[in-house]
């Protein structure tokens, strides 16, 4: 389970977050600003780090695939992608 007391996020990457979900629902993504921002937020802090920057100014179609693929794959409790998918947005991690 994600323990939201201890998420570590920067002010800015909240604010782009924001404007992230309210372009998806400005797009047509069937889920409310809430839940969008909240399953955005939880992938980027459970192990798949976004490019926020670059998700935000994606083409709608590539933006429309990071952000229904979050939606569908993500599991809410440990905010974990399952079923391999992986956003185009995702951060390669170093190591």
């Amino acid at each position: 389970m994600i323990n939201w007391e201890t998420v570590n996020v920067t002010e800015e990457e909240t604010l782009t977050i924001n404007e992230i979900a309210k372009r998806a629902v400005s797009q047509g993504v069937q889920r409310n600003f809430l839940h969008l921002n909240m399953d955005i937020m939880a992938c980027h802090v459970s192990g798949c780090r976004l490019d926020l920057k670059a998700l935000l100014a994606f083409p709608r179609r590539d933006f429309l695939h990071d952000i229904c693929g979050i939606v569908r794959h993500i599991d809410c409790e440990t905010g974990v992608l399952e079923n391999g998918f992986l956003p185009r947005c995702a951060v390669a991690n170093a190591g």
